[in-house]
C-alpha cells in the first residue's frame, strides 16, 4: 500500500523533464511464486531508469527499508527488504559518510526491534549490472511507521498512541540537533493545539534560551519534557 502511494506521488512529480516515478526504484513485495517476474520488471525499469544520454550519467532513486547492511571487502553492501538479491553497493567514503551522518538513526535502529530504517538513495548501475550508491539518507520509524529522532519521542509516541490520541508529528528536515523543534502537536478534543517539546539531557544555555525564545512566539501552548529533569511529565 505504502509503495503504491509513493509511485503516485512521484508520478506526479517530475525532474529534467520526466516523472519521478521513471527514475525511483521501490521494490516490489516479494513473493517466492513470482521471483522470475520480479526480477524481469526490476531489470526492465533500471534499464531503462539509468540509461545513459550522451556523456551524461544517469542515475535512480530507491526508496526502501534496511534490512541489513552488510561489510564489504570494501565498502559495505546495503540489503534492502523484498529485494535480498540485488544488494546496493557502498564504497568506503560513501559508507563513512553513511556512518558519521546519520550516527543517530543507525543507532536507534540497533537499539529498538521493533523499528524500521528506510533508506533513499541515488545510485547507478555499471557496466557490471551492479547497483553503486552515490549518496544516501537515513530515517528511523516506529512500529507504526512513524519517524522518531530518540528513545524519549518514541516512548511519547508510544504513550499518545496508546491513549489514542490524535496528533502530527514534526520533521526535523534541515534544521540542525541543536535547533529545539516541536516534536509533536497534538489535538486534544476541540481545545487548542499543544506544541510538546523534549529537551536533550545535554542541552545548553543556547538550546534552552531558543526554545524559550520559540515557545514566547508561538501562538499554541507549549508542553515541555526536558530530560534532565526526570520521567516523562503527565500527557495534556
Amino acid at each position: 500500500m505504502v509503495r503504491k502511494f509513493l509511485i503516485e506521488a512521484a508520478s506526479s512529480s517530475s525532474a529534467k523533464g520526466k516523472p519521478l516515478s521513471d527514475t525511483v526504484y521501490i521494490p516490489e513485495m516479494f513473493d517466492p511464486e513470482r521471483a522470475d517476474a520480479i526480477v524481469q520488471r526490476r531489470q526492465a525499469f533500471l534499464s531503462r531508469a539509468v540509461q545513459s544520454q550522451g556523456n551524461r550519467r544517469s542515475l535512480a532513486i530507491l526508496i526502501g527499508e534496511v534490512k541489513e547492511i552488510q561489510p564489504a571487502r570494501s565498502g559495505s553492501r546495503l540489503i534492502v527488504k523484498h529485494a535480498p538479491r540485488y544488494p546496493f553497493m557502498l564504497a568506503e567514503d560513501v559508507n563513512r559518510r553513511m556512518n558519521k551522518v546519520f550516527a543517530r538513526e543507525l543507532a536507534l535502529w540497533d537499539a529498538s526491534p521493533d523499528s524500521h530504517l528506510i533508506a533513499a538513495a541515488t545510485f547507478g548501475v555499471g557496466l557490471s549490472g551492479i547497483a553503486a550508491v552515490e549518496a544516501i539518507a537515513l530515517m528511523t520509524v516506529s512500529e507504526k511507521w512513524i519517524p522518531f529522532e530518540s528513545q524519549y519521542e518514541g516512548m511519547l509516541l508510544d504513550a499518545l498512541i496508546k491513549r489514542g490520541s490524535i496528533f502530527m508529528k514534526g520533521l526535523r528536515y534541515n534544521l540542525t540537533p541543536t535547533q529545539p523543534m516541536a516534536s509533536i502537536v497534538l489535538t486534544v478534543n476541540k481545545a487548542e493545539p499543544i506544541a510538546m517539546y523534549i529537551v536533550p539531557d545535554d542541552a545548553d544555555c543556547a538550546y534552552h534560551d531558543s526554545l524559550a525564545l520559540l515557545v514566547s512566539e508561538s501562538e499554541m501552548p507549549s508542553w515541555i519534557w526536558d530530560i534532565a529533569n526526570g520521567p516523562m511529565p503527565d500527557l495534556p
